[in-house]
């Protein structure tokens, strides 16, 4: 009898670390998605309506809008990146890399698995090192580069190291996303309030600032798109067929539509 029951219990544990495991990853992702919302949102409202619009406005009635909104958007935006980004490396980290999902069968973790999870974080200083130079500037080269890479890293996931669909896909956005975090905290945020600083000192903003900051918003806006499909289709295998094109092909077509709409929101402001 003591052997049955302790397997009755042993059997009722997992089931309540299973359900409380199940609880845990709703309450992340609820977070996760309605933090990438927020941000999502206000990156577009800027890039598209409140940007364009400050522009067209004169450069009194800037000084004081600027500074006013950009104060109290700030938090929400650092605030909305944080809750983003953590609760998706939670979610990465306990899904994929800690519940089963990451490798087909026969395959494992091993160095060269170990060293492709880590790459979002490791391939930030690549992309810093070519946005600040002179090729970041043209979004052909940066669209290029960003298309070669993304294949190349869904190619050795999936074909080198064994890791499933679902699993190569949200490493792409894992990547992305890094990308576009370290941009907020480490790039835009800190030339905003170097920005608001002067204009509240009533002095000129420095032109390296102000490239940055539309540089880097624009750099993250067109890896939204591809973000979002990585963020929903990891949910599904229904492209797996298809390889890796379908990835692509969303690339492709995503940055298209992003830069007919930075060219129709030109158009508009002139």
């Amino acid at each position: 009898m003591f052997p049955d029951s302790l397997t009755v219990v042993t059997l009722a544990l997992q089931e309540d670390l299973m359900e409380a495991a199940d609880t845990l990853y709703v309450i992340l992702r609820w977070f996760h998605v309605l933090g990438g919302i927020v941000w999502i949102g206000f990156l577009m409202f800027f890039a598209f309506i409140l940007g364009p619009s400050l522009l067209a406005v004169a450069s009194d009635h800037q000084r004081v809008l600027y500074p006013a909104i950009l104060g109290r958007v700030a938090s929400w935006v650092r605030s909305s990146v944080g809750i983003t980004y953590v609760t998706g490396l939670l979610l990465l980290g306990t899904v994929f890399h800690a519940g089963g999902l990451m490798f087909e069968s026969g395959w494992g973790w091993g160095p060269l698995a170990g060293i492709l999870a880590l790459m979002p974080i490791l391939l930030f200083m690549p992309y810093e090192f070519l946005a600040k130079s002179s090729a970041g500037q043209n979004l052909s080269v940066m669209g290029a580069v960003a298309l070669s890479v993304t294949a190349a890293y869904l190619y050795g996931m999936t074909d080198f190291a064994g890791m499933t669909y679902r699993a190569s896909l949200i490493h792409v956005g894992f990547f992305y996303g890094t990308i576009m975090a370290a941009n907020v905290f480490m790039r835009i945020l800190p030339a905003q309030r170097r920005i608001i600083a002067a204009m509240n000192s009533e002095s000129a903003p420095s032109p390296d600032d102000l490239v940055l900051v539309q540089l880097r918003a624009k750099h993250n806006i067109y890896l939204v798109a591809p973000l979002v499909w990585s963020m929903l289709n990891m949910h599904t295998t229904v492209f797996a067929g298809w390889g890796h094109l379908t990835f692509i092909l969303v690339l492709i077509v995503s940055w298209a539509i992003t830069y007919l709409l930075f060219r129709s929101s030109a158009r508009r402001q002139s």
